[in-house]
C-alpha cells in the first residue's frame, strides 16, 4: 500500500519550494532525485512530484536510481545534477549515507535540500558540513503498528507469524518492524523474519520458503 499521498506529500512540498528566493527571471528550478522505480511506490511519488510542479509552476527534474539497491549509482546521478543550477534539491536516499557526499556541493552553492521519505543521517550531514532544510516523510513506526493492528483482526491471539522486511539496515525497514512488534508483543509470536531488499519477487520467493518450513503459520 501506499504509504502517503504523494500527491498530498507535493503540495506540502511545493508550497515550501515556492517560497524560497528564486531568480527573478524564472520560475523555481527544482533537481529530485528518487529511489528506483522499479518499486511502484517510488512511481507514485515520482508522479505526485512532476504533478504537483505542473500545478504550481514550478519547473522540476527528476531522476531516479537504476533500481532499490542501486546506491552508488543514484549518489552518481546527483552528483551530476549537482553540478547544475538548480534553486532546491528533494532528495530521496536509498541509504542514510549515500547521497552525502554527493550534497557537499549543493550546501557549498547555500542550496536548500528538502529530504523526503527515507532519511539522511543527520550525524553525518554535519560533519560534511551542511544540515537538512526541510524534512517531509512518513511515520514509520506508526505504520508498523496499523499492520500489527490490522494483523491483530486476521489471526486469533497466540498465532504464530513470519515478517519480511525491507533491505536490512534500512531505517523505514526497521522503524515498521518496530512498531508491528509492538503493536502484537504478547498477543502474536513472531518466528522468523527475513529481509527482500523491497523487492517483491524476492518477497514472494521468502514467503513460500518460509510458508514450506513453517506450515503452522
Amino acid at each position: 500500500m501506499r504509504m502517503f499521498n504523494c500527491l498530498t506529500l507535493g503540495a506540502g512540498l511545493f508550497a515550501t519550494i515556492i517560497s524560497m528566493p528564486v531568480h527573478a527571471e524564472d520560475a523555481a528550478r527544482v533537481a529530485a532525485i528518487v529511489k528506483g522505480l522499479d518499486n511502484p511506490f517510488f512511481q507514485y511519488m515520482h508522479q505526485g512530484i512532476e504533478q504537483q510542479a505542473k500545478a504550481d509552476g514550478v519547473a522540476v527534474t527528476i531522476q531516479a536510481a537504476a533500481n532499490m539497491g542501486d546506491a552508488t549509482g543514484q549518489a552518481d546521478r546527483l552528483t551530476a545534477m549537482a553540478m547544475q543550477d538548480f534553486d532546491c534539491y528533494l532528495v530521496n536516499p536509498i541509504s542514510v549515507s549515500n547521497l552525502v557526499q554527493a550534497l557537499v556541493p549543493v550546501a557549498q552553492k547555500n542550496k536548500p535540500i528538502v529530504n523526503i521519505d527515507s532519511t539522511i543521517d543527520a550525524e553525518q550531514a554535519k560533519a560534511a558540513g551542511f544540515t537538512i532544510s526541510t524534512y517531509i516523510g512518513t511515520d514509520n513506526v506508526a505504520a508498523g503498528v496499523l499492520a500489527g493492528e490490522e494483523m491483530l483482526k486476521l489471526v486469533p491471539a497466540g498465532s504464530k507469524v513470519a515478517l519480511v522486511a525491507g533491505i536490512v539496515g534500512d531505517v523505514g525497514s526497521n522503524a515498521r518492524i518496530k512498531g508491528f512488534k509492538q503493536a502484537v508483543e504478547g498477543k502474536l509470536d513472531v518466528v522468523v523474519m527475513v529481509s527482500a531488499d523491497w523487492d517483491r519477487e524476492k518477497a514472494l520467493t521468502a514467503a513460500t520458503d518460509i510458508l514450506a518450513a513453517h506450515p503452522e503459520l
